[in-house]
C-alpha cells in the first residue's frame, strides 16, 4: 500500500496483527515505475494493478512496525502538536 499520512496505519497495524506481509510503497517511486510502464491515468483500479506490478517486480522490503514504545511516543507527539497549533490560532 502507499502510506498517505496516517490513513494507511490502522490497516497495516491491523494487517500485520494477523500475520499480512505489508510493504509501504513510496508513492513517487510507485508514480515512476508506473510512468516508466507508460500508465498515464490514475485511477482506483490503475492504481491496485500498478501496486500489484510494483510489488512483483521491485520485491520491496516487508514493512516491520515501530514497537509499542515508538507508537505511543508518535501519538503523543501528535497530540502536542495538535495542542501547539491550537494555542497558536487562538493567539
Amino acid at each position: 500500500m502507499e502510506p498517505t499520512g496516517t490513513y494507511h496505519e490502522h490497516l497495516a497495524y491491523s494487517l500485520d496483527d494477523r500475520t499480512v506481509r505489508v510493504v509501504l510503497a513510496n508513492p513517487a517511486r510507485v508514480r515512476s515505475f508506473a510512468l516508466g510502464m507508460g500508465i498515464l491515468t490514475k485511477n482506483d483500479t490503475v492504481d491496485a494493478d500498478v501496486l500489484t506490478r510494483y510489488g512483483a517486480t521491485r520485491q520491496p522490503d516487508v514493512w516491520q512496525p515501530p514497537s509499542p514504545a515508538i507508537r505511543e511516543l508518535k501519538t503523543l507527539l501528535s497530540t502536542r502538536d495538535a495542542l501547539v497549533q491550537d494555542v497558536n490560532q487562538r493567539e
